[in-house]
């Protein structure tokens, strides 16, 4: 049965028209639209699924925090991670336990470097399915403020975060990282993150390149602090 000359022309055109949900992927260094985009067409049910569609390159920068004050608990073993990446200027949060507060759901920032505002969303992945919050939920700005912006303490003091004394894990610290490490790739989140070789290389940010350099949190507190900037800036 031959097809319509419209319909043809149609599927030439748009070879991506009937795409099998399945192969569609990731670009490196995602905009928040993206990942919104692949939860509802792939219909990701929870963070470990989407996790699998990063690039072990856009999983490398991260902070490890394992007492928390935000709406996702954390603990030394089950820390909260905190993932960012300066070139698509996306930040996203997720935790490691069913035992926590927040297990089912992933918080999203998006800075916009157009408007240099930030923009808050949520995803819920409770009973399996994804629900996407709108720009800028009530939960996030009774926390963020009603003009949002980053929460996060300046260099050097990051209390609850993995070298959260003047950049160095120490003590208490570097045993308990040590222990996150060692059983990390049997947590189906954790083991989505950058393979790094060791539990003192794991923390620490790295360059396009996949050099090790500072510290995640402070990498981070750069980071944020340079989009504040911009937002304080504008204003």
């Amino acid at each position: 049965m031959k097809l319509p000359i419209l319909l043809l022309l149609c599927l030439l055109l748009n070879p991506n028209t009937h795409a099998d949900p399945a192969s569609i992927t990731l670009p490196a260094h995602p905009s928040y639209a993206q990942v919104e985009n692949l939860i509802k067409t792939k219909k990701i049910k929870s963070p470990e699924e989407l996790l699998g569609n990063f690039t072990q390159a856009d999983l490398a920068n991260f902070a490890l925090v394992y007492s928390s004050r935000s709406s996702q608990g954390a603990t030394p073993e089950n820390p909260r991670t905190i993932v960012f990446n300066k070139t698509s200027n996306l930040t996203f949060a997720f935790n490691g336990s069913n035992e926590e507060k927040g297990y089912d759901r992933m918080e999203f920032m998006q800075f916009q470097p157009d408007t240099k505002k930030f923009e808050l969303h949520e995803v819920s992945f409770g009973g399996g399915q994804a629900q996407v919050s709108t720009a800028n939920p009530t939960t996030c700005l009774q926390c963020h403020g009603t003009d949002p912006h980053p929460i996060w303490d300046t260099y050097f003091f990051w209390p609850g975060v993995y070298g959260s004394e003047d950049a160095q894990v120490v003590g208490a610290e570097e045993s308990n990282l040590g222990d996150w490490f060692t059983k990390r790739k049997s947590n189906a989140r954790y083991a989505w993150l950058y393979a790094a070789s060791s539990a003192a290389d794991a923390f620490r940010s790295r360059t396009p390149e996949g050099h090790a350099i500072e510290l995640g949190a402070q990498s981070l507190g750069m980071y944020l602090s340079g989009q504040n900037f911009q937002a304080i800036a504008k204003n």
